[in-house]
């Protein structure tokens, strides 16, 4: 299993993708995750508190998904979330590690090889579920740039 795969279930029971989304919405947004045959277990939302004000009065939402297994054709699954995610009001969402969001670091090199998914709004997601691409300056480069555009 690769390390990516590996930290989706790090609890050793099941699986927990995490879904952050920054959006203009005062609610978190009504995604539907369950597609095709692909149903979580369980899915919990957080609203996470800006505090500081980072994002300008922009709101965060992080979605926990829970699985037994991992859907099959995962990147594809996971794609069509981040899809879902950037085509109502978010601004922009990604798939990242448990424990890697920090308002002061969204987006930054210090957690690029933590976040295995983005889109933003009007864009196509992308999903990295590759080791080396995740730990690549490439990838860097692509989420810094993402970063001064949010």
């Amino acid at each position: 299993m690769s390390r990516i795969l590996d930290a989706l279930g790090w609890s050793g029971a099941g699986f927990t993708v995490n879904l952050f989304v920054v959006t203009s919405a005062s609610a978190p947004l009504p995604l539907g995750f369950e597609t095709g045959t692909v149903h979580p277990t369980s899915v919990r939302t957080y609203v996470l508190e800006d505090e500081n004000r980072v994002l300008g009065g922009l709101q965060t939402y992080e979605y926990d998904l829970q699985f037994e297994t991992l859907p099959p054709a995962l990147e594809s699954y996971l794609g069509e979330c981040l899809r879902q995610a950037c085509s109502g009001s978010a601004r922009v969402a990604w798939l990242a590690f448990e424990g890697s969001f920090d308002f002061g670091y969204i987006l930054a090199e210090p957690v690029a090889d933590q976040i295995y998914g983005i889109c933003v709004a009007g864009g196509a997601p992308v999903v990295v579920l590759d080791d080396s691409t995740l730990g690549s300056s490439a990838w860097k480069d692509k989420l810094s740039r993402l970063r001064e555009a949010v």
